[in-house]
């Protein structure tokens, strides 16, 4: 009876997890099938992207991974969507960024709250966390990130006029 006991306390945890699963993959589903209907094709993954998912799989510690998952993982994808959505080429999409941006926003306030539990309740949590944060700028320094695809795009004039708030010389692309 014990046994069973210890799982209702988390029942909570284990409801919003499934949610944010679900989230992920109606993301996944609704994106691919947008990139398919637009005739872009698919992009791949950097290899800064791939560590940084595996880097989540190799952590031992849920709150380790939690904050790797919505800090400055979901954190920077809120951005990214901040971006897609401000230059969208059309109303859909920009509706399709609004909903996924909502559904980012959820997981990274449950990440932080989290965190923050962990780190009043856990006194080595902290050093834990920075000695992650400390091996993820290593893996992303500047001189890989140059090289990365990602950098590219700094270089390229269109992004520059878009990031600089101008409208792109290809109407309805982005940059």
């Amino acid at each position: 009876m014990q046994t069973t006991s210890k799982y209702y306390a988390f029942a909570e945890v284990t409801m919003f997890l499934a949610t944010q699963l679900a989230d992920e993959g109606c993301h996944i589903d609704v994106f691919l099938k947008r990139a398919r209907m637009c005739g872009r094709g698919l992009g791949i993954s950097s290899v800064i992207t791939f560590r940084s998912l595996l880097s989540l799989l190799q952590t031992d510690d849920f709150t380790e991974a939690a904050f790797l998952l919505s800090v400055p993982g979901d954190g920077t994808f809120l951005d990214l969507l901040t971006f897609i959505q401000r230059h969208a080429p059309d109303e859909p999409t920009a509706e399709l960024t609004r909903r996924a941006k909502s559904d980012e926003s959820r997981h990274v306030h449950f990440g932080l709250a989290h965190v923050r539990y962990g780190l009043a309740n856990d006194p080595g949590l902290y050093n834990r966390l920075e000695k992650h944060r400390a091996k993820t700028r290593r893996n992303t320094s500047w001189r890989r990130w140059r090289s990365s695809p990602a950098s590219r795009c700094v270089d390229d004039p269109c992004c520059r006029r878009r990031s600089a708030g101008r409208r792109s010389s290809r109407p309805g692309k982005f940059p």
